[in-house]
């Protein structure tokens, strides 16, 4: 049977007359009366023994406890009785389990402070990675904070650089077109952008139209090699010259010039002597697009001549996808007649186009034909440019055409090729003056010759040649 509370007995009693001393807790003379122990005190053992204070680290907050027990980190407790609790650090520090002074309590890192407190953050620009009474230390080169209490650095950017300790918290951008690599430490560590030349640490200039630099650093810009061209400043690279235009590698030029008209030259040319009409010819032909089947696509230019779809004597294919341009020098009429005629009705076209250039950009549908045709069937083109396309589906395949065409060429006096057109002269020109057989560029009579864009009679007695 248990004693009654606050008392206790010895271990083998056999009778309530042995619960005669004060229980774990309580203290008092044998057989009582017993009286708990205060907070802040304990008692382990039972008899008559006073109870003892909390040692230095321990706390017992409530009366009548056999011990006590072990402040926790951040707190501490003296070890006198009157302290029934352990106290708080001071704020932003720290102390270790049962601790019992208050100097145990150490600054928090990002903060620093004697022990015991208090303890003041780390301003920006600096840090403290431990607990203790150190100073905050300069965040190193290279290397920055911006904010308060920190415990760390962190490296700058690349872009950027710092340069130690200073008052800046922050990392400094580099130049305007520089470039530094993270955690830099100088502004020499900024080198000038590919595409822009000057000293570490800049100023960086662009490189001007015609020239370029690939690499960042201090390399100079070089001028654009033949066949490439930069027109505006500050390029780490130079473009190839599209076609129809050359570059002699000048960084005086900056633009790509112009074929003259009438030529064109493959893109990245280098010379004048690019310029070309059998490569302007090449890229018109590649603008026309594919050519499939049995047909032998291309430019046909003499005055008159034969084609046909290219099968012979056996059927077109399919998907099939032929062009022809039919433009004949200084021509400004072109008759096509077709000798044959047989495609798929409806499916398998020839369409026949009237152009104003060689290129055929602008082009008007004069006629679409499929099916069957007499022998003699003609269409004509006003210009001297003619584009005929033969076009067939996956399906039934027959004997295809033939074709023959016939041209006009030579304006009148007074009139000039344009486009394919025969186009008139200005009508008005001075007394004894006339227009040659092509142009539009007039010429005095005989017996007169051209001063101040007049045609003046020669002196009595003399005479000159027409022109």
């Amino acid at each position: 049977v248990a004693c009654p509370p606050t008392m206790s007995s010895a271990a083998g009693s056999e009778s309530a007359a042995a619960c005669n001393v004060c229980d774990r807790g309580f203290t008092g003379p044998d057989g009582g009366p017993c009286v708990a122990c205060e907070a802040g005190t304990y008692k382990s053992e039972p008899g008559p023994a006073d109870c003892s204070a909390c040692g230095t680290g321990l706390f017992q907050e409530l009366p009548g406890q056999s011990a006590c027990s072990s402040c926790d980190a951040g707190v501490y407790h003296s070890g006198t009785a009157a302290q029934a609790v352990c106290a708080s650090c001071p704020e932003h520090s720290f102390s270790q389990q049962q601790s019992h002074l208050l100097r145990n309590c150490s600054c928090e890192p990002g903060f620093t402070g004697p022990d015991g407190g208090p303890c003041v953050a780390c301003a920006p620009g600096k840090y403290k990675a431990g607990t203790g009474s150190m100073a905050c230390a300069e965040c190193a080169a290279g290397m920055y904070e911006t904010s308060s209490a920190s415990v760390e650095c962190w490296p700058c950017p690349s872009g950027t650089y710092h340069s130690g300790p200073r008052s800046e918290s922050s990392c400094v951008a580099c130049p305007a077109h520089s470039h530094a690599p993270e955690q830099s430490c100088l502004v020499t560590n900024c080198s000038c952008l590919p595409g822009f030349t000057g000293p570490a640490g800049g100023p960086c200039v662009a490189c001007e139209p015609g020239t370029y630099k690939a690499e960042g650093g201090e390399g100079v810009c070089v001028a654009c090699a033949a066949g490439a061209y930069a027109s505006v400043p500050g390029q780490a690279a130079c473009s190839p010259c599209p076609p129809a235009t050359y570059h002699a590698g000048s960084a005086a030029e900056s633009e790509c010039v112009a074929c003259p008209v009438g030529t064109s030259a493959p893109a990245q040319s280098f010379s004048p002597d690019n310029c070309t009409e059998a490569a302007l010819i090449v890229a018109l032909g590649e603008q026309q697009g594919e050519c499939s089947g049995l047909c032998s696509c291309g430019f046909l230019t003499d005055a008159e001549g034969a084609f046909s779809d290219g099968s012979g004597s056996v059927y077109y294919q399919a998907n099939t996808n032929c062009w022809w341009i039919i433009a004949p020098e200084d021509a400004y009429e072109i008759t096509l007649t077709f000798t044959a005629f047989e495609t798929e009705f409806y499916e398998d076209f020839v369409r026949i186009y009237e152009c104003d250039s060689l290129g055929c950009e602008n082009a008007a549908l004069l006629l679409e034909l499929s099916g069957s045709r007499r022998p003699g069937d003609a269409v004509t083109a006003q210009t001297g440019f003619m584009k005929v396309e033969f076009t067939t589906d996956f399906r039934l395949h027959l004997s295809g055409f033939d074709a023959v065409w016939t041209s006009r060429a030579g304006c009148e006096p007074g009139s000039v090729n344009s486009r394919g057109r025969c186009v008139p002269c200005d009508p008005w020109r001075p007394a004894n003056a006339f227009y040659p057989q092509k142009g539009c560029a007039w010429l005095c009579e005989g017996g007169f010759y051209l001063s101040e864009g007049q045609c003046v009679a020669c002196p009595l007695t003399m005479s000159s040649a027409a022109g």
